[in-house]
């Protein structure tokens, strides 16, 4: 098992995965002392990463999950922070947020079939 090929593989499912809507921010959970919350741009980039976190990857032929380790080795080098920022991070804020997001999609979801059952044309 090599690193490169967990990499291109954790790469390759990161770039073909689209996140729900943007939630309004006055919804998200956002502390100034979080090092990655109080960075929009590497919040979105951790937070992406952590969508991934649990899932199951093949790598030769066998599954391995995507860890915090692996969430980590996925950062630029401009962007690094350790391990017990990115723990405290997925802890306190990032289950958050993703429940905020998953509970604003399902509304939106919701009213779209709402409105799309009024509609005359249909």
């Amino acid at each position: 098992m090599t690193t490169d090929v967990l990499a291109d593989v954790i790469t390759a499912r990161i770039r073909n995965s689209t996140l729900a809507a943007p939630t309004p921010r006055t919804l998200m959970v956002i502390e100034p002392r979080c090092r990655i919350c109080a960075d929009p741009g590497l919040r979105s980039q951790v937070d992406r990463l952590l969508v991934w976190r649990g899932a199951p990857v093949p790598v030769a032929g066998r599954f391995r999950t995507i860890t915090y380790a692996d969430v980590l080795a996925h950062l630029p080098l401009s962007r690094k922070i350790s391990y017990s920022t990115l723990w405290r991070h997925a802890k306190r804020h990032y289950g958050t947020n993703v429940a905020v997001l998953r509970h604003c999609a399902r509304l939106e979801r919701e009213l779209q079939a709402a409105l799309d059952s009024l509609d005359p044309r249909k």
